[in-house]
């Protein structure tokens, strides 16, 4: 074994540890007495709604620890698909949590984080607004507690979300089920198709669903984190594979995605 396979390997072998399940212990019966109210709030989620990945957008508004069941927590929020804005309320609860170990001397580096949740949500859209049903599935999300507000873990952006909605969404009255999953920046099983991780903390994404309700958030993320490839399969980072808007396309994509569309 050469030096620098010797070192490779050594490296390798301590983030399997880290990455492991050694790092962070069940923890619910501690876990649920923090209040993880503020994490759910201040952020616009971004998701894909049916089987043609149409863009929803979920938001937040107001989200109360139920005092009497420490796992449990009522919302109110509003989601978004085109133009089409709908109120809802319901329901998280925490059912299994997680907490890093600190004593153990492997577990330090920037992809760190204090702690996860898991757990089940259902969401009622007001039954007098159009187009509206029911959101419900499951939860993931890897937490920091930074002073005393407990926030998202952003992570290093990658081929996995930190936070993760999965479930699916049932218009009132009808049985069809259609999935609806959304994340902070790329939606769960989206990578592939609509997203794809490049390298670098960069990634491509689909200008075929553009129609879908992506193309303003496709270029306002230029030059941050998205490329815009001509060619979704093949881009290989080649001069002139990659479609370009002018820096007024650009801001005005910019602008338009920070329309506070929930108020």
């Amino acid at each position: 074994m050469n030096k620098a396979f010797g070192i490779l390997f050594f490296i390798l072998s301590i983030l399997s540890q880290v990455n492991g399940q050694d790092c962070y212990k069940e923890d619910l019966k501690n876990v649920q007495n923090i209040d993880f109210s503020s994490i759910f709030d201040g952020i616009t989620y971004q998701g894909i709604i049916g089987n043609s990945y149409q863009r929803i957008e979920i938001k937040f508004i107001e989200t109360t620890k139920d005092n009497n069941n420490p796992s449990t927590y009522q919302v109110k929020g509003k989601s978004k698909v085109n133009n089409n804005i709908c109120d809802f309320e319901g329901t998280f609860w925490i059912l299994k949590a997680t907490r890093l170990d600190t004593e153990n001397e492997l577990c330090e580096g920037p992809d760190i984080y204090d702690g996860t949740i898991e757990g089940k949500y259902r969401f009622k859209e007001n039954p007098n607004q159009s187009h509206v049903g029911i959101f419900e599935g499951d939860f993931y999300i890897q937490w920091n507690k930074i002073d005393k507000r407990i926030e998202h873990h952003v992570g290093w952006l990658s081929d996995s979300e930190p936070t993760k909605f999965i479930g699916t969404w049932t218009e009132y009255g009808k049985n069809t089920l259609k999935k609806c999953n959304w994340s902070r920046n790329v939606p769960p099983e989206s990578l592939g198709e609509l997203f794809k991780y490049w390298e670098n903390g960069y990634y491509l994404i689909n200008q075929k669903y553009f129609n879908r309700g992506w193309e303003s958030y496709a270029i306002s993320g230029l030059n941050r984190w998205l490329i815009i490839p001509l060619d979704f399969e093949s881009f290989s980072a080649k001069i002139g594979e990659d479609k370009e808007y002018s820096d007024n396309d650009i801001n005005n994509a910019r602008a338009n995605e920070q329309k506070e569309w929930w108020k």
